[in-house]
């Protein structure tokens, strides 16, 4: 490896500028584990492409996230996500499997202009 590739383990410097996509688009995609690292290794191998950062413990939620990127589209990210002690593959809060979040620049505007509120 030369001197200016960076590991895909590691986290890519603090002055980043994240790509903001497309209203309307997935932005974030979570995957509730629980074992992070585990998983990471698995989707590692499965997808050479994801480019993965540490295993980041306790995040401002408490929670333990391990942080990846896609290759493409550009600002599409997510994070494996530590299930809470006690809470079993089928019983996760915030549902089944993963969750995909949706980037707009205003939830108050997208709601307003719903014909019905789904959630």
């Amino acid at each position: 490896m030369s001197t200016s590739e960076t590991p895909k383990s590691e986290a890519p410097s603090q002055t980043q500028t994240p790509t903001i996509p497309p209203e309307g688009s997935p932005c974030w995609v979570e995957i509730m584990s629980t074992d992070p690292p585990k998983l990471k290794s698995f989707y590692e191998s499965l997808f050479p492409s994801w480019s993965f950062k540490n295993l980041v413990a306790g995040d401002a939620r408490g929670n333990d996230v391990v942080h990846y990127e896609f290759a493409k589209p550009a600002g599409l990210s997510g994070g494996i996500v530590k299930l809470p002690e006690g809470c079993t593959p089928g019983e996760q809060p915030m549902g089944k499997g993963m969750t995909v979040y949706y980037f707009v620049v205003s939830i108050e505007e997208v709601c307003a202009n719903s014909p019905s509120t789904l959630i």
